[in-house]
């Protein structure tokens, strides 16, 4: 191996790993930019989430509202004829004392 061959392996070495090197490099810059570019969309995506979230719980809150009104309605109507049930019942006994036989 004369001393020329082994300058230009030591040359070829050192280009090679020079040139490895700014390949890593550009490749790990390229995937911190996708990450960063990953990050600020998931950070979007993750915020709409979180709105519609709350927007979803003021709907159920609203809703249960609306149920709870309703079933108060139906309560208070259900004990109007109840209270109509029996004063027609008693009406309808009082009318029956009075009728001539």
């Amino acid at each position: 191996m004369s001393m020329t061959e082994y300058v230009n392996k030591e040359e070829l070495k050192e280009v090679l790993e020079s040139s490895l090197s700014k390949q890593t490099d550009e490749l790990v810059n390229l995937i911190h930019v996708f990450m960063d570019q990953v990050d600020t969309r998931f950070k979007a995506v993750e915020s709409e989430i979180i709105e519609l979230k709350q927007s979803h719980n003021k709907l159920l809150n609203s809703i249960d509202g609306f149920i709870s009104r309703i079933d108060k309605m139906k309560q208070n109507l259900l004990q109007e004829i109840i209270n109509s049930k029996n004063y027609l019942n008693g009406h309808e006994k009082y009318l029956k004392k009075r009728v001539y036989p």
